[in-house]
């Protein structure tokens, strides 16, 4: 299966920098802000996690993580995260049309509320008038929409979240508006002919 071809992708290290600290490593199964299962680094369980867990860490021990709850090991949230990550990269892109021009900062944010369920097309849980509006070139529109979430009022580490993805957002917008200005070419400058300053020759 896909879980087994997992090597170190190094081009996942800065996602999953931020989502160790985001999500947090929890070694059982917790509920989390919405009351569903989840365990590692915010892997949420679904019916498909049973699969993964298997060809992942094998079949006994696949029983003791998800039906006995026993610890997960740091190595195992690792190679878990690993992942997950892996598999909701592409996904993620795929939202976004300008995602190589952002910077890295933005992508990295940006992953990680997609990461969280926060940046998806699902209206119920998800953002996507924000991502059309990014997507359009509304940066100040994808501003005021954004956190305009309950949970962005109502838990501080999701308000820390999407301030950090506006912050990250609107530098990427100044820089890319002053890019532009650089590359604009000036116009020549004119000199009216009766205001243009003759050479003077002497008379002998």
């Amino acid at each position: 299966g896909e879980t087994l071809k997992l090597k170190n992708e190094q081009y996942l290290d800065p996602y999953k920098k931020l989502l160790r600290t985001d999500e947090g490593f929890r070694n059982k199964i917790y509920k989390d802000v919405r009351g569903l299962d989840t365990v590692g680094y915010g892997h949420l369980i679904k019916p498909s996690s049973s699969r993964v867990f298997r060809e992942m860490f094998g079949k006994d021990r696949a029983n003791e993580l998800l039906v006995q709850n026993k610890p997960m090991t740091i190595q195992e949230g690792e190679r878990l995260l690993t992942y997950d990550c892996k598999i909701r990269f592409d996904r993620c892109k795929k939202l976004f049309p300008n995602w190589e021009s952002y910077s890295t900062n933005m992508k990295t944010g940006l992953f990680s509320e997609y990461y969280r369920g926060a940046m998806t097309l699902n209206k119920d849980v998800g953002s996507p008038k924000s991502i059309g509006l990014l997507n359009n070139g509304d940066v100040e529109g994808f501003l005021k929409e954004y956190p305009n979430r309950k949970d962005y009022r109502k838990y501080k580490g999701v308000k820390n979240r999407i301030d950090r993805v506006m912050h990250s957002v609107n530098a990427w917008n100044k820089r890319k508006t002053e890019i532009k200005k650089a590359e604009r070419p000036r116009r020549p400058s004119f000199v009216s002919p009766s205001l243009e300053i003759k050479p003077q020759v002497d008379i002998e």
